[in-house]
């Protein structure tokens, strides 16, 4: 077994304290030492107090993460944290430590060679969303093959399907939270405009609560979904879930599976994925939908 990585001890260390709370397990400081002794597969390494005590402050510094400690329940993250997105970012971190390990990245990990764009303006943004800039930008629209130019205040960066969107409320129109796809901007700059924000991050996160990946029909209610599948596609969807409120129950030859969310066109795009075994059973108007689809593509494919 291979030395942990300093900065991957971090990530193990966040995700045992992580995973002992969900248990309702106590973890002390002398757990946390034995923890990183058990994960490190290297005889010369002492792992002291003084090294756990920096390791802390680097948590909290490099991963925004306090472990705090109560006498009772040992260490702890506070669960009005950002949960979600420390366990993603923890995810992505993870990752990142393996592939920057010496020699590990030519030998054996093999990358996907679709890769998106606009990546290399992130770093700016969150300068400027931390600041709290107004930046102005091109902003590609698919439907009319045109630039737009856009003025927008800067609020978060989130990720869906393997691509980067910005979240931000359009000064110009002020029509509310929009997301921007890092791959559709160019000439972006900043004004020299300061905003108050209009929107938290929790008003963020409710808005995409509801929804599959970044498309939203603000004119549409969250709907119950029911759908059907066979059972290898139900082993897929197992295994990586549609939704986070997905539930899925077995049935003869195959599993049912029950979302709550909005039935937009990316969500469409996605069970149409696996519409080889897909039975929409609610609500009617998905179903219809997703026939009108196949009937379509049925006559342009004859």
């Amino acid at each position: 077994m291979r030395k942990t990585l300093p900065f991957l001890r971090l990530i193990r260390l966040v995700q045992f304290v992580r995973e002992k709370n969900r248990l309702q397990q106590s973890v002390g400081h002398q757990e946390m030492i034995s923890f990183v002794k058990k994960i490190t597969d290297d005889a010369s390494m002492v792992y002291s107090t003084a090294t756990f005590a920096r390791d802390k402050k680097k948590i909290r510094e490099e991963l925004g993460i306090d472990l705090k400690f109560d006498k009772v329940q040992g260490y702890f993250i506070d669960p009005s944290d950002q949960v979600g997105l420390i366990e993603s970012a923890l995810d992505y971190y993870e990752v990142f430590s393996i592939l920057s390990h010496a020699n590990a990245l030519p030998k054996m990990f093999i990358l996907s060679e679709r890769k998106p764009l606009g990546l290399d303006q992130i770093g700016e943004v969150v300068d400027w969303i931390k600041n709290k800039e107004v930046i102005q930008f091109n902003y590609f629209k698919y439907d009319t093959g045109k630039n737009e130019i856009r003025q927008i205040e800067p609020l978060a960066i989130k990720e869906s399907r393997e691509r980067w969107y910005l979240i931000g409320n359009d000064q110009q129109s002020n029509a509310g939270l929009r997301a921007f796809g890092f791959d559709r901007i160019s000439n972006i700059t900043v004004l020299g405009m300061k905003f108050t924000p209009q929107f938290t991050m929790e008003d963020i996160q409710e808005k995409y609560f509801s929804l599959f990946a970044m498309f939203d029909a603000e004119d549409q209610e969250v709907e119950q979904v029911v759908l059907e599948f066979n059972e290898r596609d139900g082993n897929y969807i197992q295994s990586f879930p549609l939704h986070h409120s997905q539930q899925i129950e077995t049935i003869e030859n195959g599993v049912r599976v029950h979302l709550r969310l909005k039935t937009t066109p990316d969500f469409i795009m996605e069970i149409m994925s696996r519409a080889w075994s897909l039975k929409v059973v609610r609500p009617v108007s998905l179903r219809q939908t997703i026939a009108k689809i196949m009937e379509e593509a049925f006559h342009r494919n004859q």
